[in-house]
């Protein structure tokens, strides 16, 4: 936009200018498409080299916000880098808002709701595109940006008669406490269409009630904003239907902790958290975490947390940040590989490599008071008296160690380093053709070649390669950089063997997207090791 404002300043300030052929806009033709956030990788000419159909093609083949998402978080990653970079449009794309909605509709899947009501916070003219306005006032009801919601309601033009939208002003009336005129709305509404859910508690708001009983199912981000309201209980979390937006189920998250969670009893606390479920469960066993002085039960607590979560990446993720606050022992190293896992995904590679060091080596020796030495005299003369004799423990193996150094290596982008060849080559002999995937794409990424791979290569069965990777390769040849990317992450999101991996991993490092590759290949490392 300021470039733009240059642009006007000179042309009406200077003859020169004046005389040339050159387009000038207004400020508030910004197009949609040009509007972008903090991450994103590509500059303003991203779309050079893609047409309006090619990039509506492009962007369908990624998970809308409405499916069950992406293969892994790489992979999402990989998508938002790409679509929160905002750029001049595709040719033959300007003004056309049913495009930046697809764009907005894909971040949604990749990003989450804060980032799609991020970007259409930035975008103008929402009163204008019925599409973009529904998305914007649905994130912002979900992000409890109720404000926001209103505003793009209030303003918009066309299509305001639904019973959607007619309900979502009756809302906003209710909030600012025009009650009367909001409950005509409301009643307006349901002659358009019936919605029992909505009224219950949309009636009890404007009554100032909470609803005490069992709460109506909640399928919609309005019934999420008036849920927030009139729920009386929210500690057992949000009854959606059957059929809810995952996009909308993944903003609301877990319900809130309670303000302060330690217990007394370290131990006895473990073994209630064994006998419950759910979200008194998580309650249960973060008590036993928060709790200092028992370490044991701690690490255990973690490793349940940790392992309760239905994909154990998530677990890893969720929790990794308080694998730091667990000490190395005998009795928590048999947490050991989980934990540095946990660790190298939260990028706390320091208390990975201490978890590794145990693993190696054992419980670190006991804590020495200064002067001391383990086994000798202290600086009086007197023999060390009660030192504890540290726990037998079981040596990590081989598989484990090499698992936990070849993380931290693509953690740390080491790939191209010489020790990456026993380690891969140590990989590889472990787990044989299953990583033959991982292993190329490490190589087309600078790792060093592994002996006999190429014989590997040459005796596997063929692949069928996905269209999808025939038009990343297309699409890199003209420069269509932003097309590449998408198309890219669409085929490895079908697909991640041998073929896919190789050819992807080039073009995805030629673009910027070198970390969530190796990204990619870290989670297919620790899904493999867990």
């Amino acid at each position: 936009m300021i470039f733009r404002a240059s642009l006007l300043v000179l042309a009406l300030g200077s003859n020169a200018f004046a005389q040339d052929d050159i387009e000038v806009q207004s400020l508030d033709a910004l197009d949609p498409m040009e509007v972008g956030l903090p991450g994103a990788i590509f500059d303003m000419t991203l779309w050079d080299g893609t047409t309006a159909m090619l990039a509506r093609t492009a962007l369908s083949q990624l998970p809308a916000a409405d499916s069950e998402g992406y293969a892994s978080s790489a992979l999402a990653e990989m998508s938002r880098a790409i679509l929160v970079s905002g750029g001049y449009p595709p040719s033959g794309a300007r003004g056309e808002t049913s495009l930046a909605a697809l764009r907005a509709d894909r971040l949604l899947a990749a990003g989450g709701a804060y980032d799609g009501f991020d970007l259409l916070e930035r975008t103008p003219n929402l009163n204008r595109s019925p599409e973009l306005a529904r998305l914007h006032t649905d994130l912002g009801f979900a992000t409890d940006n109720v404000e926001r919601a209103c505003y793009t309601a209030r303003a918009l033009l066309d299509e305001r008669d639904s019973a959607y939208w007619v309900r979502v002003r009756a809302l906003c009336m209710a909030a600012e406490g025009q009650n009367s005129a909001a409950e005509l709305t409301a009643e307006l509404a349901d002659t358009i269409e019936p919605d029992p859910d909505y009224n219950r508690m949309f009636f009890a708001f404007t009554l100032g009630q909470m609803i005490e009983d069992e709460m109506p199912a909640v399928d919609s981000a309005v019934d999420m904003a008036l849920y927030r309201v009139t729920a009386a209980d929210q500690s057992a979390g949000v009854p959606f239907a059957e059929g809810t937006p995952v996009w909308l189920v993944n903003a609301v998250g877990e319900p809130r902790l309670p303000n302060f969670l330690q217990t007394d009893d370290p131990q006895a606390e473990l073994a209630r958290a064994e006998t419950l479920d759910g979200h008194q469960r998580r309650i249960a066993l973060i008590s036993v975490l928060a709790t200092p002085g028992d370490n044991a039960a701690a690490a255990t607590a973690l490793n349940l947390l940790m392992t309760d979560e239905a994909d154990p990446l998530d677990g890893l993720r969720l929790y990794g940040s308080d694998v730091s606050s667990i000490q190395v022992d005998a009795d928590t190293l048999v947490h050991a590989e989980r934990f540095a896992m946990a660790a190298v995904l939260a990028g706390d590679i320091r208390t990975a490599r201490r978890w590794l060091n145990g693993m190696v080596d054992g419980p670190p020796a006991p804590d020495m008071m200064p002067g001391e030495l383990p086994g000798k005299p202290d600086v009086a003369g007197e023999a060390l008296e009660g030192a504890e004799v540290a726990s037998e423990w079981t040596p990590a193996s081989a598989d484990q160690i090499v698992a936990v150094q070849l993380a931290m290596a693509l953690a740390e982008d080491r790939v191209e380093t010489p020790s990456m060849e026993a380690l891969l080559a140590a990989y590889l002999e472990r787990h044989g053709d299953t990583v033959l995937a991982d292993v190329i794409a490490l190589q087309r990424l600078g790792a060093p070649a592994v002996e006999n791979l190429r014989g590997r290569l040459a005796g596997r069965e063929p692949e069928t390669v996905s269209p999808y990777v025939l038009a990343m390769e297309e699409a890199a040849a003209v420069g269509a950089r932003a097309e590449a990317g998408l198309f890219a992450v669409a085929a490895l999101n079908a697909s991640q063997d041998v073929d896919t991996m190789a050819r992807t991993a080039p073009v995805l490092n030629e673009l910027g997207l070198r970390r969530a590759m190796l990204e990619l290949v870290l989670e297919r490392l620790i899904q493999r090791s867990s």
